[in-house]
């Protein structure tokens, strides 16, 4: 079983910007899979579950804001009894360019505070699926640049990034990922 979560911020303010990317990418999963979220209160959680390509699937979307994703994180895993290693935690990478995508187990947040609650509360050696946004190329701090939504440029390019991140994850299921990077676009 692999627990695949994508981090982001609930609130349609947010639907759009970088830092939801995770959730993207989850979303593009429950859509091909023809799955819905069902709100999950006391693990602060909207989870659905699946079977992809023989291997059964929980997509979650922390309702934390992003910043204590791990509390959410956390429950389910103790839930379904997930080991780190079957936890796959897709979220955006300031130090990746747009349209890449990083992929291995264990690591540090590399600054990236919802990153770093995960880490907190279950250990870094979860498979971290890091998908570039860049770095602003203007005079912005990292978490206003995340919290805006994408250029006019990237928007033309999210969809296919958005649809190249899913289809990687499918096609490592239902073994372990390969740690690799990815040029997507």
């Amino acid at each position: 079983m692999k627990l695949i979560v994508g981090l982001g911020n609930v609130g349609s303010q947010y639907a759009r910007t970088r830092h939801n990317l995770g959730f993207m990418v989850v979303d593009e999963l429950a859509r091909r899979h023809n799955l819905t979220f069902s709100e999950k209160r006391a693990w602060k959680s909207q989870v659905t579950e699946a079977e992809i390509k023989g291997e059964k699937v929980i997509l979650a979307r922390p309702t934390t804001m992003m910043n204590l994703s791990g509390e959410a994180i956390q429950q389910i895993a103790r839930f379904y009894k997930t080991m780190p290693l079957d936890m796959w935690v897709i979220h955006d990478e300031l130090d990746l360019p747009f349209g890449t995508l990083r992929v291995r187990p264990g690591g540090s947040s590399a600054g990236h505070n919802g990153v770093q609650s995960v880490i907190d509360q279950i250990g870094p050696d979860f498979y971290h699926w890091r998908v570039g946004v860049g770095r602003p190329t203007v005079h912005l701090g990292a978490a206003d640049y995340v919290l805006q939504n994408f250029s006019e440029s990237e928007s033309g390019q999210l969809s296919d990034l958005i649809k190249a991140v899913a289809n990687q994850v499918e096609s490592d299921l239902p073994y372990e990922p390969t740690a690799a990077s990815y040029q997507l676009l």
